[in-house]
């Protein structure tokens, strides 16, 4: 009987020990499916960073006088809010996100006058900017406009020299967001991208 009850104990032990192993690989299984699907919406959301500056480019090359862009005309692709939401189902502040990016420039360029001025340019889905039909595209994006640091014509307003600056954000899925920061100039057909930084 005695060796009966050991058996049944170490059994039972063993089950234990094997259920609380299958236990441990399920989770590690998912916590790397985790980190994978993260990764993943990083990089999907950088991607709709880039892509939102490539959406507008042929839009602003039109414009006949960038000043314009940097008084605070706005792009054909705008949203009716600067409160939609993201993603994430949370509310995005552009206006915040605005002062916040405006905050870093202010810092970053100590210019006075010539200090670059970021105005909300062009904002909605991702699907939206290329066109196809309304839905949750997973990356809602903006981009703002401001005037070049070398453009010492003393008005952040004003463009005197045909380069202005982009920067656009993407809100992706799991609160993931990215950003792009570009300088372009005029060419003789289209723009010219002097400098392009993501991040």
């Amino acid at each position: 009987m005695r060796e009966q009850g050991a058996a049944l104990v170490l059994s039972l032990l063993v089950i234990v020990c094997l259920s609380g192993l299958g236990l441990g690989l399920v989770a590690a299984t998912s916590a790397e499916r985790q980190i994978a699907g993260n990764a993943r919406g990083s990089a999907a959301t950088m991607i709709a960073a880039d892509a939102a500056i490539e959406g507008v480019l042929t839009e602003i090359a039109a414009v006949p006088d960038w000043s314009t862009l940097l008084a605070g005309a706005t792009s054909q692709f705008h949203d009716v809010t600067h409160r939609p939401l993201s993603p994430a189902r949370v509310v995005l502040d552009l206006d915040q996100v605005t002062t916040d990016i405006q905050a870093d420039a202010s810092s970053t360029y100590v210019l006075g006058a010539n200090t670059p001025a970021w105005r909300l340019f062009a904002w909605g889905t991702l699907a939206q900017m290329a066109g196809l039909a309304a839905g949750d595209s997973g990356v809602y994006v903006a981009v703002w406009v401001a005037d070049d640091p070398a453009d010492a014509d003393g008005s952040a307003t004003t463009d005197a020299n045909a380069t202005i600056m982009l920067h656009s954000e993407a809100f992706g899925f799991g609160a993931t967001r990215r950003s792009t920061e570009v300088v372009i100039a005029r060419a003789p057909i289209g723009v010219r991208v002097l400098s392009w930084r993501s991040k």
